[in-house]
C-alpha cells in the first residue's frame, strides 16, 4: 500500500516513573513499528514524559502535525494482569505530582471542560473482535483511567478529538504477559479500531 494512501496512526507510550524504571507501555509501543502494522498504516510512535507540562506541549502538536486517523495512548498499569481498554477520561482530580515534582494547574486537564470524556469507539465490540482474533492476552473495558498522566492524557485528547482516540493499559510486562504478547494485543487493538473507524 502507497505511504500516501495508508492511514496515520499515533501511538504514544510513557517514560520512567516511580519504581517503573522501565515503563512498559514504552517498551511495547517502540516494538510496533517492527510487526506487519506498519503495511496498513503510518505508524508513528513517541516516548512521553510522566509530566504534566510535557503532555500540555506535545499532545496538541502531535495532533497539529500529523493529523492521524487514530490516536491510542498506551500506559502501564501496576496491578492489573489484564489489557484494559479506558472508556473514559477525567477533567478533574489530579492531584499528585509527577516526575518532576510539579502538580497539575487548576487541578484539572482542561479548564471549564465537562468532567467526563468518553471514547466513541465501541470498546465491548472491539474486545471481543482483538479475542477472537486469538490475542495472546485478556483485554477488558475500563472506566477509570487513574488520576495521573494516563487519565490527564486521555483527556487531551479526547478534548481534541473526541472519535478516533482511545487509551489501553498494560500490565507490568511478564505480569503475567510477555513483552512479544503484549505487542502483539496492541496490534490486534488497534487494527479493530481502524476497522471501525473505516
Amino acid at each position: 500500500m502507497a505511504a500516501e494512501s495508508k492511514p496515520t496512526v499515533l501511538v504514544t507510550g510513557f517514560g520512567p516513573f516511580a519504581y517503573h524504571t522501565v515503563n512498559t507501555s514504552w517498551l511495547a509501543v517502540k516494538e510496533l513499528p517492527k510487526t506487519n502494522l506498519v503495511n496498513s498504516v503510518n505508524l508513528e510512535i513517541r516516548e512521553i514524559p510522566v509530566e504534566y507540562e510535557a503532555v500540555e506541549k506535545e499532545v496538541p502538536a502531535l495532533w497539529n502535525e500529523l493529523k492521524p486517523k487514530l490516536c491510542v495512548h498506551v500506559g502501564v498499569h501496576g496491578f492489573t494482569d489484564n489489557v484494559l481498554l479506558e472508556k473514559c477520561a477525567h477533567n478533574y482530580g489530579y492531584n499528585s505530582p509527577d516526575e518532576s515534582g510539579n502538580k497539575c494547574h487548576h487541578g484539572c486537564c482542561v479548564e471549564g471542560g465537562a468532567e467526563c470524556l468518553s471514547t466513541s469507539l465501541d470498546l465491548e465490540k472491539i474486545s471481543a473482535e482483538v479475542m477472537a482474533a486469538k490475542s495472546p492476552c485478556l483485554v477488558k473495558l475500563s472506566d477509570d483511567a487513574g488520576r495521573f498522566l494516563c487519565d490527564y492524557i486521555y483527556y487531551k485528547s479526547l478534548s481534541i478529538r473526541l472519535g478516533t482516540c482511545a487509551f489501553i493499559h498494560v500490565p507490568r510486562v511478564d505480569s503475567p504477559y510477555s513483552k512479544e504478547e503484549l505487542v502483539e494485543t496492541l496490534k490486534l487493538v488497534v487494527l479493530a479500531m481502524l476497522q471501525q473507524l473505516s
